[in-house]
C-alpha cells in the first residue's frame, strides 16, 4: 500500500472502492471546500447576469458534487473509511453539471448578450482574474491524469491550485457586477438602461452614434428577455426604449403584443385560413420548408403542408404562394426545399406564375428574412401575408415573419403584416417556447 501512496505518477483512475488512501486530514477537506465556496459564490453572482434556468440547475449540480467530494475527504479523515460512491460521483455529476452549463449558454442565449459579455471578460483588469482562473482550471485538468487523488501531497497542489483559480473567477465576476460592466460593452462613457432617467432629450441626440446604437441594442434585448422572464416589467423597458428611439419603441411594442397572442390557446387555427381575408393578389401565402430527405426527395411532413397550402389556394384562388427554404438535402447539393415544393404544387394543379420562390434561407429566421426581401422589392401590391405550417411551428413562424414586417425601417410599420395562419397536424404534441421564440427574435434583429 505504501508504495502505491508514494508513485505520484499513479493516474486518478487508479482509484478503486477498496483503497482507503492515508494521512489525508480535515484541513486538507476544508481546503478543498474553498474552491467549491467560491465556485458557488461565482455561480450566485453570474445567476444575476444570466436568468437561466438551466444554467441554475448545472450549478447546482456542480456544486453539490463537489461538495459531496469535501463531505468524502471528512469522512476519509476522522473514520479511515473511503465511501466510494461519495467519490465516483464526481466522474458523473460533476462533467454533467458542466454540460448542462455548456448547454444552457445555447438553450437561453437570448437571455444574455454574447458579444457584450466577451467585451466585459476581456476588459481590464477583469481579464487578469479570468486568465489566472483558466489557466488553473487548464492545470487542474493536467493533475487530474498526472497526480495520483490518494496522495496527500498530490492533494494539497491541486487543492490549492484549484481554489487559488476560483477565487481569481470569483473577482473577476465581482469586477464586472461592481463596475456596471456585466451585460455591456465596457464602455466608461456608456448608459444603462436605468439610468436613462438621468438623461435629456438633448444629451441622447449628442451621443456618438455607435453607443447610442449599443445602448438601443441592450434596451431591445432587455424587451425580448424581460417578455419571457417578467412581462410585467415590458412596459418599462419599452420607456427606455422610447427615451432613444421611439420609432424602435413603437415597433418592438407591436412586435412582444403579437408575440404574446401567437402563444395563446386559440392562435393556432386548424387546416384552413379563416373567412375575411383578402380576395385579390394583396394575400401571400406562405409557406415554410422542412428539411429533405438525403437524396433531395421531400419528406411526409413537407408534404403535408403544401397539401394543407394547396387546400388554402382553392379558398383563395387569387392569392400568390410563397414556398421558402434553401438546401438541405445531405446527398444533394442541387435540391432545395423551395424548389420541390413549386414542382409539387405546379404539378397538383397551381399555376407557376402564382409561386414566389425562396431558395436561400436555411432557418425559420431566414424563411422570414429572405421572404420578406423578395416580397418588400418585387411584390408591392402584397400586404398581407398568411403563414402555413406545422402545428408545432405556428407561433415560431408568425413570430418571427411578423417581427421581420415591423423591423423594416424603410416601410412603415404594418405596410405588410401577418394577418393568419393555417397548421399541418404534424401529429407532435408542443410548440417552440417562448424562450426558443426569444433566442430566434434576437438572432433576427441582429441580422437587420
Amino acid at each position: 500500500m505504501s508504495s502505491k501512496m508514494n508513485n505520484t505518477k499513479i493516474k486518478n483512475t487508479k482509484m478503486n472502492k477498496n483503497v482507503v488512501p492515508e494521512n489525508f486530514t480535515v484541513s486538507l477537506a476544508l481546503i478543498d471546500a474553498i474552491p467549491v465556496l467560491f465556485f458557488g459564490a461565482s455561480m450566485i453572482a453570474v445567476s444575476f447576469i444570466f436568468d437561466s434556468y438551466l444554467f441554475l440547475i448545472g450549478a447546482v449540480i456542480c456544486t453539490l458534487s463537489g461538495a459531496i467530494k469535501v463531505l468524502w475527504k471528512i469522512i476519509v479523515a476522522i473514520r479511515k473509511k473511503n465511501v466510494w460512491w461519495m467519490f465516483v460521483q464526481m466522474r458523473i455529476f460533476m462533467p454533467l453539471g458542466f454540460i448542462i452549463l455548456i448547454a444552457s449558454l445555447f438553450v437561453d442565449r437570448a437571455l444574455i448578450n454574447v458579444r457584450a459579455m466577451w467585451h466585459a471578460v476581456i476588459s481590464f483588469p477583469s481579464v487578469i482574474f479570468f486568465a489566472l482562473g483558466l489557466l488553473g482550471m487548464l492545470l487542474m485538468i493536467v493533475f487530474s491524469f498526472a497526480l495520483d487523488s490518494t496522495n496527500v501531497k498530490a492533494n494539497w497542489i491541486e487543492q490549492l491550485i484549484n481554489g487559488i483559480a476560483q477565487i481569481c473567477i470569483f473577482i473577476g465576476v465581482m469586477i464586472l457586477l461592481l463596475t456596471g460592466r456585466a451585460g455591456g460593452d465596457g464602455l466608461s462613457e456608456q448608459i444603462t438602461g436605468a439610468e436613462l432617467d438621468d438623461f435629456d432629450a438633448v444629451q441622447i441626440e449628442e451621443m456618438d452614434p455607435e453607443v447610442l446604437k449599443q445602448e438601443i441594442d441592450k434596451c431591445v434585448q432587455a424587451v425580448i428577455n424581460d417578455n419571457v422572464k417578467n412581462k410585467s416589467i415590458v412596459a418599462s423597458d419599452i420607456g427606455k426604449l422610447e427615451a432613444l428611439d421611439t420609432d424602435a419603441a413603437h415597433r418592438w411594442s407591436s412586435i412582444v403584443e403579437y408575440w404574446n397572442k401567437a402563444n395563446e390557446k386559440d392562435f393556432v387555427n386548424g387546416d384552413i385560413l379563416p373567412d375575411g381575408l383578402p380576395e385579390d393578389n394583396s394575400l401571400c401565402i406562405v409557406v415554410l420548408g422542412y428539411q429533405l430527405n438525403a437524396d433531395g426527395s421531400m419528406k411526409d411532413e413537407l408534404i403535408g403542408r403544401l397539401e394543407t397550402a394547396l387546400a388554402n389556394s382553392d379558398k383563395y384562388p387569387n392569392a400568390y404562394i410563397l414556398v421558402t427554404g434553401g438546401g438541405t438535402a445531405s446527398g444533394n447539393v442541387e435540391a432545395t426545399e423551395a424548389d420541390c415544393m413549386a414542382q409539387w404544387l405546379v404539378e397538383n394543379g397551381v399555376a407557376a406564375e402564382k409561386i414566389i420562390i425562396e431558395n436561400k434561407s436555411k432557418t425559420t429566421a431566414e424563411n422570414a428574412l429572405f421572404s420578406y426581401d423578395i416580397l418588400d422589392k418585387e411584390y408591392p401590391e402584397v400586404n398581407s401575408i398568411a403563414i402555413i405550417t406545422s402545428d408545432y411551428h405556428i407561433s415560431l413562424g408568425c413570430v418571427l415573419f411578423n417581427a421581420e414586417c415591423m423591423l423594416d425601417e424603410n416601410k412603415s410599420v404594418g405596410d405588410i403584416a401577418v394577418v393568419a395562419n393555417a397548421s399541418y397536424d404534424a401529429g407532435f404534441r408542443g410548440s417552440f417556447s417562448m424562450s426558443d421564440q426569444a433566442a430566434w427574435l434576437q438572432h433576427l434583429y441582429t441580422r437587420q
